[in-house]
């Protein structure tokens, strides 16, 4: 991502639909992402914002841990 944007250019992503995808690409810097669910979105970026930068740490490793992640959805944005 800082080589891409050091270059000058923006990184955007298509498609993105589950929370943990979603907080992960917002995690990594995305400069754009495009989603089905812009509600849903919204909730888990409002939910990243809360959390601590270990616990958003937690959040990256989960997946190389062996972990699954869970992301609260608000049944309306599913």
């Amino acid at each position: 991502m800082a080589r891409v944007h050091r270059l000058g250019k923006e990184i955007y992503v298509w498609t993105v639909n589950d929370e943990v995808s979603l907080s992960q690409m917002a995690g990594r810097g995305v400069d754009s992402l495009i989603t089905d669910y812009p509600a849903r979105a919204r909730h888990v970026l409002k939910l990243r914002s809360r959390l601590s930068p270990p616990q958003r740490l937690l959040l990256e490793l989960a997946p190389i841990l062996g972990l699954e992640p869970q992301i609260e959805v608000n049944p309306a944005d599913a």
